[in-house]
């Protein structure tokens, strides 16, 4: 016995619609079985794939970001090429923001900064919020960087300067080698027993 045609049911716009018929029969109580224009399907079916991609490769590229972020964080202590070994500078990362610092100069920064981990070499703009150079407050600069577990290089143009610098060794770029700062460990607090208390 064939099944009855229980309804049919227009799913879209006139003239794009997917059709979906409804039957019944003894078999099957409830049947759903779609009759679609090829050409709309394909093009439903093309969008549909095109914009599960763009979401994983957004995903994908967040997460990305994210661990560049996460491995940044921290502090750092490095010196500049060209300078002496005992000016020692201070970098502090931490989301978004850092904080450089070299006590023997008094020569300081403070600043927000974005990632972009997909170039090559790996780029870092930022923009400077505080300094101990007031006029260079409020200026973008533009760098390079190269980061593993504990050592970090950077090379960054002046603040305002256009452009990024072509590499760890451009002259016009001041270049910076950083260490991970570890945490010291804590000594254990000695424990004395009631003999030694007395």
């Amino acid at each position: 016995m064939p099944p009855s045609v229980i309804g049919v049911v227009r799913l879209a716009e006139e003239g794009t619609g997917i059709d979906c018929v409804l039957t019944h029969d003894a078999d099957h109580p409830l049947t759903i079985a779609t009759a679609p224009k090829t050409e709309s399907l394909m093009k439903i079916v093309t969008f549909l794939t095109s914009l599960l991609i763009l979401l994983a490769i957004n995903v994908t590229f967040a997460t990305s970001a994210e661990d560049e972020y996460k491995k940044l964080k921290g502090k750092w202590i490095g010196t500049e090429s060209g300078s002496s070994d005992t000016d020692a500078v201070d970098g502090e990362f931490d989301g978004k923001e850092f904080h450089m610092s070299n006590k023997k100069t008094g020569e300081w920064y403070k600043g927000k900064f974005e990632l972009n981990e997909n170039e090559t070499p790996k780029q870092i703009v930022g923009t400077i919020t505080d300094c101990s150079v007031k006029e260079a407050v409020g200026s973008d600069f533009n760098g390079i960087y190269q980061l593993s577990d504990d050592s970090l290089t950077m090379a960054a143009r002046a603040p305002g300067q256009p452009g990024f610098p072509k590499d760890f060794k451009d002259k016009e770029a001041r270049v910076f080698s950083f260490t991970r700062t570890k945490p010291t460990k804590r000594s254990k607090p000695l424990m004395l027993t009631p003999q030694q208390v007395r």
